[in-house]
């Protein structure tokens, strides 16, 4: 994050599905990694409610990568 670019604070993971970011906020190309912080922000945007994020049933995959 770029404090000097955004001109505010950050303090939600929701943020990073901002649109207003679009194009210019990205998720880890790690699929471990990417699929939880994409997890971080659906779960904080109030869409899903993850058992464990860290061992996602097949239905909360398939709802995190339709998201």
């Amino acid at each position: 994050m770029r404090p000097d670019l955004v001109k505010r604070s950050i303090e939600h993971w929701s943020e990073l599905l901002n649109p207003e970011f679009k194009g210019r906020a990205a998720i880890v190309d790690v699929p471990s990694i990417g699929i939880m912080d994409a997890a971080m922000a659906i779960e904080s945007r109030g869409e899903i409610k993850y058992g464990d994020k860290g061992n996602m049933t097949k239905e909360e995959i398939d709802k995190t990568t339709k998201s």
